[in-house]
């Protein structure tokens, strides 16, 4: 009998767990779905993720970007793009193919060469950035581009070419072990 009780209690405490998991499951998914779902239609979405942009909230930007990119691939949406994967993700050349799009049209906004300098600026390519922050200068009106704070990232990369032309290898000659090794 104790057994069967064991053998009983052990099965009823699976099916209990499974159970456990599937309704968690069933929350996050409409959790999930949901969080799309907020939107009556897209150019609702739209009007959201350019609010989120425009507050500078590209991390959660960056899905509703994604998503205008692959309906339609266009300078702008590449550029939105660009930006949110740049303060997104770790990899700083992620962002550089959308900002290279994206400036191949004439009527770009401004700041998509200010944000592909900062890429380049990012990827340590101190000559690339300085020519497009000084194209996003002559582009962008003056308070766009001093909020932007162009003046100073013009600077850091003058400061960064500055080091890079000072770098030496280090070459190591001899090597001897010590008593913490």
């Amino acid at each position: 009998k104790i057994k069967w009780f064991l053998n009983h209690w052990k099965k009823k405490n699976k099916i209990k767990n499974i159970v456990k998991y599937q309704l968690l499951f069933l929350f996050v998914l409409l959790g999930t779905v949901n969080s799309y779902a907020q939107f009556k239609n897209e150019e609702e979405r739209k009007e959201h993720a350019d609010a989120l942009f425009e507050d500078e909230k590209f991390i959660e930007a960056e899905p509703h970007m994604l998503h205008f990119l692959s309906l339609e691939n266009n300078a702008e949406y590449s550029f939105k793009y660009g930006v949110c994967a740049l303060f997104t993700y770790a990899d700083k050349t992620k962002p550089l193919r959308y900002f290279e799009f994206a400036v191949k049209d004439a009527n770009v906004d401004p700041r998509a060469y200010f944000y592909y300098g900062k890429a380049k600026h990012l990827n340590y390519l101190f000559n690339d950035a300085l020519k497009l922050y000084e194209k996003f200068k002559k582009l962008a009106p003056s308070k766009v581009s001093a909020a932007l704070e162009v003046d100073m990232h013009i600077e850091m990369c003058r400061s960064g070419n500055n080091l890079m032309k000072n770098l030496t290898d280090l070459v190591v000659q001899d090597t001897t072990t010590t008593a913490i090794d």
